[in-house]
């Protein structure tokens, strides 16, 4: 599977950062469920679960260390490039 590639607004619930992933690029993931995804943010590598958000989409958290390396912080626009991890189902994100 090619890497899914999209621009998304960092948002926050509480003082948590998240990234709601936008309906087209979580269409492209191969289940509506948990899955464990690797990419970069804003250049900088990652991975991370994904949770579905109920409304068609996934989003995931975004560290505090992950927010630093990639010179983000909430309400900014960031590059995504992601791609679901073969066989890592309700892994543990590494951040």
């Amino acid at each position: 599977m090619p890497k899914i590639r999209f621009q998304a607004k960092l948002t926050a619930i509480g003082s948590q950062a998240i990234l709601r992933l936008p309906q087209a690029a979580s269409r492209k993931l191969p289940s509506r469920g948990m899955s464990i995804v690797e990419g970069t943010f804003n250049g900088r590598a990652f991975q991370a679960p994904l949770e579905p958000d109920g409304i068609g989409s996934h989003w995931f958290r975004v560290s505090n260390t992950m927010l630093k390396a990639a010179s983000a912080e909430v309400g900014d626009s960031v590059s995504v490039a992601l791609e679901p991890l073969a066989g890592a189902q309700g892994a543990q994100a590494i951040n």
